[in-house]
């Protein structure tokens, strides 16, 4: 009995569309770009003055600002 109330609740939510997920592509803009800026990022920052050896790995990666 709890098997079947289940399987027919799962047909219901796999049965019924999903209208946001269909057509929410937007149509491309032209632009120029005019600035860009690139800066060095680590997550999580190292406090200053602690000690290398005793602080969590870091995550190196640039992080890019682009003006439009």
């Amino acid at each position: 009995m709890k098997n079947r109330f289940c399987v027919s609740i799962l047909a219901i939510v796999i049965a019924v569309p999903i209208p946001y997920a269909v057509g929410q592509s937007k149509q491309p803009q032209q632009g120029t770009i005019v600035d860009v800026q690139k800066q060095n990022a680590s997550t999580p920052p190292v406090r200053t003055g602690a000690d290398p050896d005793r602080t969590p790995l870091q995550s190196h990666y640039y992080r890019y600002n682009v003006s439009v």
